[in-house]
């Protein structure tokens, strides 16, 4: 069941000026595309649809058009898809245009009316997310340019939302035909064009409304060490590798560590780092939030956290296998909120002002992409700040069955195993590694 104060944003409002029809927890709304069409030409019955609920829903579309033209001339309406099932997701907005063709000898008028029968089932109890009579505010500008350019065009159409009463739910719209020309139906296809779902818009409270839950009873208990620390081990051995920059062991080790520590950092209470430590890298402050949107006004919800709620969004199937997702399509910001962490880390220790919050996040920018792109990387780009991010903090992740000074040795050789990669435009991270490197052994008693 939606929380009763989600609101989701009122696309279909946007389009239409506030109009709609609703049919169950489905609102829709009707126009013709082009408004006046050619004899003889295709012309498309635009369904506008817009899932008011958290329930995925089948849509069935069944086309009703004019059995007579203004002459009595039957069976002068054609179409190739008479009837469509579309399965709508959660709080989904989309249209599908139908295509349709009138003969070449229709004869000329203003008085036809098309219209579109409307079947909902929900898959499921559904809850509101948006108000019968509407939605949230829609920011358009949050929107891929991709997007906005449909809503620019769909915005231009003259939307009905006049129904036919009896039996069936039937939605009309207007149509003025005029002579024209013989065209071919084969020129349009029946395809859903979806525009807004969940995972795909940027404002994170929506989406802690609504999977919060999930995310914080199933997602963060499987969020441990032991499960998590080797895939992401694996995973950051493979990407650096194929980005042309072969990580050493210990190298992947405390890179692996690092971004271990950022996953607990999610529930510090469980986890034994506590809210101090974890800052706002602990999300569950957030799920527990009773001031959400206040909060994410001030605090930013770390990059993975969005990541593996937008795969709940697509599939919430993902919760019982949320490592995949860390590995997979959330990797990136999790490398990203580890080099923000790690930069601070590395500031900390050394007394360096490494850059503005601005720079550091251009910084991440970059290395995400030079790893998804292969490469280039180096000594500077890799150590700077990810491994010694992870020196730093490589302690606080240990493993019942690691041996902590084969560990210190390994960290111990890194500087001299990379060596041959010394020049004059690393020395600086050179000596500052070897720094770094240096208090952590110290801190056991060794040193270089």
């Amino acid at each position: 069941m939606a929380d009763k104060n989600v609101n989701y944003p009122d696309i279909l409002g946007y389009l239409t000026g506030g109009e709609r029809f609703s049919v169950g927890v489905v609102q829709v709304a009707l126009a013709s595309r082009p408004r006046i069409v050619r004899a003889g030409r295709p012309f498309e019955v635009v369904v506008l649809a817009q899932n008011a609920s958290d329930a995925n829903v089948d849509l069935t579309m069944i086309l009703s058009l004019p059995e007579y033209d203004a002459k009595k001339q039957k069976d002068r309406f054609k179409t190739k898809v008479n009837r469509l099932v579309i399965g709508l997701h959660a709080g989904e907005v989309g249209y599908v245009g139908l295509p349709v063709i009138c003969a070449a000898d229709t004869a000329p008028g203003e008085g036809y009316k098309v219209g579109v029968q409307i079947e909902v089932k929900p898959l499921g109890k559904p809850g509101r997310v948006r108000s019968a009579h509407g939605g949230g505010e829609v920011d358009v500008e949050s929107l891929t340019p991709e997007i906005q350019e449909k809503l620019a065009e769909l915005k231009k159409l003259n939307f009905s939302v006049k129904s036919r009463l009896g039996l069936k739910t039937i939605v009309e719209t207007n149509l003025t035909v005029m002579s024209g020309t013989i065209g071919k139906l084969s020129d349009l296809q029946a395809d859903w064009v979806s525009l807004w779902t969940l995972r795909d818009q940027q404002d994170d409270s929506l989406l802690i409304q609504r999977y919060g839950k999930l995310f914080g009873e199933t997602v963060l208990p499987q969020l441990r060490r032991r499960k998590v620390l080797t895939p992401l081990l694996v995973e950051t051995q493979k990407r650096f590798e194929g980005a042309g920059y072969p990580l050493l062991p210990a190298e992947a080790a405390v890179i692996a560590k690092l971004l271990t520590l950022i996953i607990e950092f999610s529930s510090p209470r469980e986890t034994g780092h506590g809210p101090l430590m974890a800052g706002t890298y602990d999300v569950s402050l957030f799920l527990e939030s009773e001031d959400l949107k206040g909060l994410l006004r001030t605090h930013s919800l770390p990059s993975w956290a969005g990541s593996m709620l937008r795969a709940l969004a697509r599939d919430e199937r993902f919760a019982e296998q949320p490592v995949r997702v860390l590995t997979g399509e959330a990797y990136d910001n999790l490398l990203r909120d580890a080099v923000g962490y790690a930069f601070k880390q590395v500031m900390a220790s050394t007394g360096e002002n490494l850059g503005s919050d601005a720079e550091m996040k251009q910084y991440a920018e970059q290395l995400v992409h030079s790893l998804a792109d292969g490469g280039p990387l180096d000594f500077t780009r890799v150590y700077l700040p990810l491994v010694l991010g992870g020196v730093l903090v490589f302690d606080q992740i240990i493993m019942p069955d690691e041996n902590l000074n084969e560990m210190l040795g390994a960290i111990a050789q890194l500087i001299y195993q990379r060596d041959a990669e010394r020049g004059e435009d690393n020395e600086l991270v050179f000596n500052m590694a070897r720094g770094i490197i240096d208090r952590a052994l110290a801190k056991y008693g060794l040193g270089l």
